[in-house]
């Protein structure tokens, strides 16, 4: 039987941790071209924020922690604090939500559909 010590678990853990920030980073700088060159040397930094984020939220698997940094590059890195987007946080805190894959997809629902709706308003006109 193959018996792994507890310090050689960690190493292998965080082995695929950093690699899972790595492959983050490549997809943001690919999607959030323009938020990821701002962010410079700081987006490790984001990156670790927001899975640490989204892991107080709930969220576990990788597909659910890469769709809440996509909100967060979207919306603002604390987009779930923030009164305009009080949408965001009742459905991250409300406990009737218990599966993390249905809370990810109701947020993602409603960033859509309020997306959409933001696309439609008119813009106010330069010349009026």
């Amino acid at each position: 039987m193959l018996h792994i010590r507890p310090e050689q678990l960690e190493v292998l853990i965080s082995g695929k941790t950093r690699e899972f920030k790595r492959r983050l980073a490549k997809h943001l700088h690919r999607y959030f071209p323009e938020q990821s060159r701002s962010l410079g040397v700081r987006l490790p930094h984001v990156v670790a924020l927001g899975m640490d984020r989204a892991r107080f939220y709930g969220f576990r698997s990788e597909r659910e922690i890469c769709k809440y940094l996509n909100l967060m590059f979207q919306f603002g890195h604390d987009f779930d604090k923030q009164p305009d987007f009080i949408w965001a946080t009742i459905i991250l805190t409300n406990p009737k939500l218990k599966r993390p894959d249905l809370k990810m997809r109701r947020l993602y629902a409603e960033a859509i559909q309020r997306t959409r709706e933001e696309a439609k308003e008119p813009r106010e006109s330069i010349h009026e």
